[in-house]
């Protein structure tokens, strides 16, 4: 069972061309070393539909989801991402919304 604390983050974004899958796939393998390394990082994973792509990220902390960000966009790695896809891309960092009736309604 997973930590109540972990805050994920989800990032959704467009390749500038289908002819790019192979290229973002080594990248982000690439990233996914790199990411293991890092102090507060929990896991990874990556889905597609054709030419998009969501990464979810975990983290122990919303302070190290933003310290690993931070340290991320300096390395040639985000370059060569930011290369791969559109500028426009979708994503956002949180923690999962508990939907276990029993605490949501307290004494109901």
């Amino acid at each position: 069972m997973k930590s109540k604390n972990i805050v994920t983050q989800i990032v959704i974004s467009k390749l500038k061309r289908i002819e790019n899958r192979n290229d973002f796939i080594n990248v982000t393998l690439r990233m996914r070393q790199w990411l293991n390394m890092q102090i507060g990082f929990v896991g990874y994973s990556l889905y597609e539909d054709g030419i998009n792509m969501s990464d979810r990220l975990e983290y122990d902390s919303i302070d190290s989801a933003r310290s690993i960000n931070d340290k991320f966009k300096s390395t040639e790695m985000y370059i060569e991402f930011m290369s791969l896809v559109e500028p426009t891309f979708a994503g956002f960092i949180g923690k999962a919304v508990n939907l276990d009736v029993n605490e949501l309604c307290g004494d109901c």
